[in-house]
C-alpha cells in the first residue's frame, strides 16, 4: 500500500467517526475557516504595505 493510501482510508476513518459528531466538528471547522481568512486578510494587508 502507498502512503496516500494509507493516509486516504485514516481520513476516511477520521471523517466517518466525526460525522457522529457533527455539529462539534462544524464549529471547529467553521473556527478555523474564520482563522484561516484573518490570517490570510492580514498577510495581505502586510504583503501590500511592504510594496
Amino acid at each position: 500500500m502507498k502512503i496516500s493510501e494509507i493516509l486516504f482510508i485514516i481520513i476516511l476513518y477520521l471523517f466517518q467517526s466525526v460525522a457522529e459528531v457533527s455539529e462539534i466538528f462544524n464549529f471547529i471547522l467553521v473556527f478555523f475557516g474564520i482563522i484561516l481568512l484573518i490570517i490570510i486578510l492580514v498577510y495581505i494587508l502586510l504583503t501590500a504595505k511592504q510594496e
